[in-house]
């Protein structure tokens, strides 16, 4: 049975880009470890991707990282560390000519606008974003589904969304989208998934 698939979204961190590397990277850089940095981004993360202040996040981060005043925006901080996923990247730009495009990401201020500049999300005119930090609500919260289908405004079973969470994918279903489990360890697996879902 051909999916009836007219509007599909993606996540961020896992998808589009490998932000367990960035941590990896920024541990290598500055010789701490991965479970240091994440000490303090558990600390901070509940509250910024609400869209709460990240001063003190920077700060802290600076402060274990040894990192000198002025210190850089967090979001700048972190998306000079995450790496692209490049198979993806094609992958979107090719249904960008099929379907309507969107992003739902739980990301601190700013997240979205250095990622589109550093190139870990793909270059296109996204047709729907629904950035955590600006609307005050967070995957898997009903909410925030909510706003994305009243952005799209097509039936909830016209809209794909492809994750690497599980929870974000069985939250959808439930709502009656289609969803995909994005496998950061293996794209090319996850790509075929979302092919075979849409032929």
């Amino acid at each position: 049975m051909k999916s009836r698939v007219s509007f599909i979204y993606f996540d961020v961190g896992g998808v589009f880009l490998d932000w367990v590397q960035g941590f990896k990277n920024a541990a290598a850089k500055y010789n701490i470890s991965v479970t240091e940095i994440d000490v303090v981004v558990k600390k901070h993360w509940s509250g910024v991707v609400r869209g709460g202040e990240t001063d003190s996040y920077m700060r802290e981060l600076a402060s274990l990282v040894r990192l000198p005043e002025p210190y850089p925006e967090v979001a700048d901080f972190w998306t000079d560390f995450h790496t692209p996923l490049p198979a993806t990247h094609a992958f979107a730009t090719e249904l960008s000519k099929r379907f309507r495009l969107g992003i739902i990401t739980n990301a601190q201020k700013n997240d979205f606008h250095f990622a589109m500049r550093k190139r870990l999300i793909p270059a296109l005119t996204w047709d729907v974003v629904v950035d955590s930090s600006v609307v005050g609500v967070v995957k898997p919260e009903a909410r925030i589904y909510e706003i994305a289908e009243e952005k799209a405004g097509v039936c909830p079973e016209e809209l794909l969304f492809i994750d690497d969470i599980p929870e974000h994918i069985e939250a959808v279903k439930a709502r009656g989208w289609q969803g995909v489990v994005f496998d950061t360890n293996d794209v090319n697996g996850s790509i075929a998934k979302i092919k075979s879902l849409l032929e």
